[in-house]
């Protein structure tokens, strides 16, 4: 009898995006922070943040969060992030 291998992995979820316009003059910046659900996401992030605080001038930091680690942000999340945030950092915490 012939062993039967099974392919657990499954293809990227491929999604069209456009390029957010660039900032050219950065002065005060919003920064956008977005998690991916696990613990050390958020406290990578903030060590980056306060980081980018100390070099930059931040005017506004958004924060947000993924539901769960497996599965896409939600759009809304991404339009949230998108019109409050001059500069985006996404974190992955294992």
């Amino acid at each position: 009898m012939p062993i039967r291998v099974l392919d657990p992995t499954q293809p990227p979820e491929v999604m069209p995006v456009t390029l957010a316009s660039r900032k050219t003059d950065y002065g005060a910046v919003n920064l956008g922070l977005l998690s991916n659900g696990k613990s050390n996401a958020v406290k990578l992030l903030r060590l980056v943040k306060d980081q980018l605080v100390s070099q930059l001038q931040i005017e506004q930091v958004v924060e947000a969060e993924k539901e769960s680690a497996s599965t896409n942000a939600a759009e809304e999340l991404i339009d949230q992030l998108a019109d409050g945030s001059d500069l985006a950092l996404v974190a992955i915490g294992d």
